[in-house]
């Protein structure tokens, strides 16, 4: 059966018992085991469809061999066998007639392959409409299966894309499924396309651009239509006697409201047609919403299993019985005058051989002798008959000898006229025949003067014609029969096309020139002169053009022959144009293979043809400046020194002001209404396009100008993703949101009696793997992490209360507080969505005066009253003691000096309590810059009621990690569990 391969093992013991004829490189059998005798349909796919496909590519320049060629059809095959596996697991599940099994074989010309399918041998629906009336009952159940089937394919992550009769089957339990191929991925549903042997009369019109992507309701509206044909007597919508069905489908493509199908009532009429609607946004948006609509209609209505169509019922005429007198017409006779006249000249009787009787007189009239006897010859001596049109020139020259001859004897014999015979002279030369025949018809016994005459004037007559035969003879053979060609020569070449021209003084209508490669490949030319062109050639390939005569004509010399071969294409892809920083400058890039010309010849105009401009350059990229905004361009590389190019040569850009979004984020979600907002650039777009996608959910859609958009979605147990773009974006900025993300809200930092900041936050949704964790820097602290200076933190568990105490921080000083979600299990910060980051400023100082401690003037007469604090320079040696610098005692310091400090006190309580110091610095306007902190044991801060130690210095770092010490007026203040207890003045020069 049109050479069936029974490949093994797919086809082990099967018998092929019918094959239906197939399309687009599709055949199907019906099988049947030989052991079973179970019967199985199998589906042949050629990949390739035909080897035209294969030339079509390389010749193209899309691939450049045939192994590449073969590589591209490896992954079509690897997507089909992907389709073919997910419908055997939807098989599986019984909600779809996928393939029993299947196997792909190389094709024996090693490009592409063939794809062998099994299938059980189920009824199709176009089969069944066919055998079989439908009940309403059964077609609103076909809808209803159908709609389940659609719906199991949407719930596995696919869209079927291909529904028609012939891919809807009858199961044995009397169920409709889906089945074939046609599934397509709703994750990349947008950069989809439809084949285009999917495009058909129950496609969406959406889909009859080829360019169009599928969308979400395509399926919706083929089952609509096939129930639509179901109702309407198996015809589509605008079909009557005086519309076709091709005419009635591009009516169909116009949006034109289709009419009410004829066998449904009115309220199923209207669920049809909302199916079938022009506008995608006016039909079902899911195959749930479908099927809810027909259950409704059936709990409505009493759906019987009367038929859709009712019978024809007509009054048929009796057939009349054999022996029942027939009335007979009358012979009538043919006329003539009505006849053609070529039919009347191919009955007329043949006059030819009437001759001369037809008009001979009795007078005129002389006896013929007697016939002389014929002889029959042996069928196998006979001569070869000759053409009677052709001149015997041996013949007519042996004539005319003697018929001269005889001449000179009638002049001889002149003086005795009444003595010599009249001579025969019936010559038998076509060209004189009538001349003969008038000499002989003469009577013999009565010669005269005048015949005398007219013997000489047909002689030389003949004489005449002969010598002009002959030179006719010669002028055919010299400038009709013989022909010839001075020279063959190139006029061009391209990779698939040779353009030669022939130099020749004769007709080109003569010659016959043709073009042949290695594999005996001949090709036809187009001739416009003495010019011919070569097409359809392929690159790189060497070709024999030879040169032929005519019929009827013959070369007087050797034919020329030329060889050449073709060029190479150059096959430019990856064409791209780069935005630059400047508004209307871009940048063209290119990537290319074959030969590299010396230069690129670039030509770039706006799309109307106006403002052209043309440029040479080297290399792959080539910057263009000063193109109008909101204009579109057209670049090209043109062909150059030799130089053919193929692939994506031309370019066309849309010249846009550069916009630009950054800072993407969620600010808050508030029962389920996310806020998200992003950062514009210098250059403002007259509007925002806001998108949001998610599983099993129609995109969101929304435009905005401002940079803030408000998007309601209907749980947090998804991932969304959101897109913002605006014209004159290169890339649009997304942000992805996970299911059930960490949601924070009302991120707060209150002060607490003691002067602690209690920070508190809300999680309406989410909590992290592990523990929550605040962080808190001085906001204009000195502080860099290339220098390693940590930031401080405190943690609370995930399940505790979302509450944190901040303790002993310096006063009145001006926070910023983080809050963190630690995954333990990972060490990692998940992304937290909503409110942070806060900034907080402690509140003002409280007076230290625990322990019973008793500040004093220290130091003796002369020093400031107001203060615990002497300052000097520390000592290199690190025992230092405090008594050795009373005399050293200043306030002003320079950059590379250590600065000592020392408090003392009248009296305190003894106690071995754990205590928190703090030193703290101040700049001159009051921000708090540096912080040194520790805990010790009460006892240990005083020493013979003295307290020493280190000023931290206010450090300065750069973006390398380096520090250097600040100049200016600073503060030194000393907290005690974070109430103040002594301060101190000075400045650093």
């Amino acid at each position: 059966m049109s050479g069936l391969k029974m490949i093994s093992p797919l086809l082990d013991h099967m018998i092929a018992e019918k094959e239906t004829i197939g399309h687009n490189g599709q055949s199907c059998y019906t099988l049947r085991h030989e052991k079973s005798g179970e019967r199985f349909v199998l589906k042949r796919m050629s990949v390739p469809e035909s080897d035209s496909r294969i030339r079509a590519l390389i010749l193209s320049g899309a691939y450049p061999d045939e192994q590449a060629v073969h590589e591209y059809y490896g992954r079509v095959v690897t997507d089909i066998q992907d389709e073919l596996e997910l419908g055997k697991k939807l098989s599986a599940s019984g909600s779809y007639a996928g393939a029993l099994s299947y196997q792909v074989e190389p094709k024996d010309s090693g490009v592409g392959y063939d794809i062998y399918i099994l299938y059980p041998l189920n009824i199709s629906l176009s089969e069944f409409l066919t055998m079989n009336a439908m009940t309403s009952l059964r077609a609103i159940n076909l809808g209803i299966d159908l709609c389940d089937a659609l719906n199991a394919c949407r719930e596995a992550g696919y869209l079927y894309q291909n529904l028609k009769p012939e891919n809807v089957f009858l199961m044995p339990t009397g169920k409709f499924l889906l089945g074939d191929l046609g599934l397509t991925s709703l994750e990349y549903l947008e950069y989809a396309s439809v084949p285009e042997e999917y495009i058909g009369a129950y496609s969406a019109p959406e889909m009859s651009d080829i360019t169009a992507n599928p969308n979400m309701t395509v399926d919706v509206y083929a089952l609509g239509m096939v129930l639509y044909r179901i109702y309407n007597g198996n015809h589509g919508p605008f079909e009557d006697e005086s519309t076709n069905a091709v005419m009635a489908d591009k009516l169909r493509l116009t949006g034109k409201p289709l009419p009410s199908p004829i066998y449904a009532d009115y309220e199923l009429a209207g669920i049809i047609l909302k199916a079938c609607a022009f506008k995608k946004e006016d039909r079902y948006q899911s195959p749930d919403a479908m099927k809810q609509a027909l259950v409704l209609y059936m709990q409505r209505n009493a759906v019987s299993d009367a038929l859709i169509v009712p019978p024809i019922v007509a009054d048929l005429d009796p057939v009349p019985l054999i022996d029942e007198e027939i009335e007979e017409e009358p012979i009538r006779m043919t006329d003539v005058d009505a006849l053609d006249d070529t039919f009347k000249e191919s009955f007329s009787p043949d006059m030819s051989g009437a001759g001369d009787d037809a008009f001979s007189s009795e007078e005129e009239s002389v006896s013929e002798p007697d016939p002389e006897p014929v002889i029959e010859e042996d069928p196998q001596e006979q001569p070869v008959e000759e053409d009677p049109n052709q001149i015997d020139l041996d013949g007519f020259l042996a004539s005319i000898n003697d018929y001269i001859e005889e001449d000179a004897e009638e002049q001889h014999d002149d003086k005795e006229p009444e003595e010599q015979p009249v001579p025969d002279l019936s010559i038998q030369i076509e060209a004189t025949h009538d001349y003969v025949d008038a000499e002989a018809d003469e009577p013999e016994e009565e010669p005269s003067e005048p015949v005398k005459k007219k013997s000489k004037i047909l002689l030389w007559s003949t004489i005449l014609i002969l010598l002009v035969g002959i030179a006719l003879a010669g002028y055919f053979l010299l400038n009709w029969y013989f022909v010839d060609v001075s020279e063959l020569k190139t006029i061009s070449t391209t990779p698939n096309q040779i353009i030669v021209e022939m130099v020749t003084d004769d007709k080109a209508e003569y010659f016959q020139v043709t073009c042949s490669d290695s594999y005996g490949n001949v090709y036809k030319a187009i001739r416009s002169g003495n010019q011919y062109c070569f097409n359809g050639l392929r690159e790189k390939t060497s070709y024999t053009i030879s040169v032929h005569a005519a019929k009827y004509h013959e070369f007087s010399a050797a034919a020329p022959v030329l060889t050449e071969t073709t060029n190479e294409y150059t096959v430019i892809s990856g064409m791209s144009i780069e935005r630059l920083n400047s508004n209307g400058d871009v940048r063209l890039s290119f990537e290319h293979k074959g030969p590299v010309p010396s230069q690129w010849k670039l030509t770039y105009a706006k799309k109307d043809g106006t403002d052209s401009h043309t440029y040479r350059f080297d290399g792959e990229s080539y910057q263009i400046n000063g193109l109008e905004l909101y204009a579109t361009y057209v670049f090209t590389l043109e062909n150059v020194d030799n130089s053919f190019m193929s692939g994506e040569f031309s370019y066309e850009y849309e010249v846009l002001p550069l916009i630009s979004a950054s800072e993407l984020k969620v600010a808050d979600i508030v029962d389920q209404t996310v806020k998200i907002v992003w950062e514009c650039g210098e250059i403002v777009p007259e509007q925002w396009y806001v998108k949001c996608e998610a599983e099993d959910m129609d995109p969101i859609i929304l435009t905005t100008k401002e940079t803030t958009a408000l998007i309601t979605i209907p749980d947090l147990t998804r991932n969304y993703t959101f897109y913002v773009y605006a014209l004159g974006m290169d890339d649009e900025e997304s942000l992805l949101l996970n299911s059930n993300p960490i949601i924070v809200n009302h991120l707060t930092a209150q002060p607490d009696a003691d002067g602690n900041l209690v920070v508190t936050w809300e999680t309406p949704a989410g909590e992290p793997n592990g523990e929550w964790r605040v962080c808190y820097k001085l906001k204009n602290g000195s502080y860099s992490e290339k220098a390693g200076v940590a930031i401080p933190s405190v943690s609370c568990a995930a399940e505790d209360e979302n509450s944190v105490v901040l303790k002993y921080l310096p006063a009145d000083a001006e926070y910023e507080i983080t809050l963190l979600a630690l995954d333990t299990e990972s060490n990692s910060y998940p992304r937290i969505f909503g409110t942070t980051t806060i900034a907080v400023t402690t509140p003002e100082a409280t007076a230290f005066t625990g322990y019973q401690i008793l500040p004093v003037t220290p130091y003796g007469d002369g020093y400031e009253a107001d203060s615990l604090i002497a300052l000097w320079e520390m000592p290199e040696d690190e025992n230092w003691d405090y008594r050795d610098l009373l005399s050293a005692r200043r306030t002003t310091y320079s950059t590379d000096e250590r600065i000592a400090l020392c408090i003392q006190i009248d009296s305190c309580d003894v106690s071995t309590d754990t205590v928190h110091l703090m030193y703290a610095v101040r700049n001159a306007e009051g921000d708090v810059i540096t912080v040194d902190s520790r805990e010790i044991v009460w006892n240990s801060v005083w020493f013979d009621r003295r307290h020493t130690g280190a000023v931290p210095m206010p450090l300065l770092y750069d973006d390398d990690g380096n520090s250097t010490v600040m100049t200016g007026e600073f503060t030194i203040e000393v907290y005690i569990n974070g109430r103040i207890l002594a301060s101190k003045n000075f400045v650093i020069e």
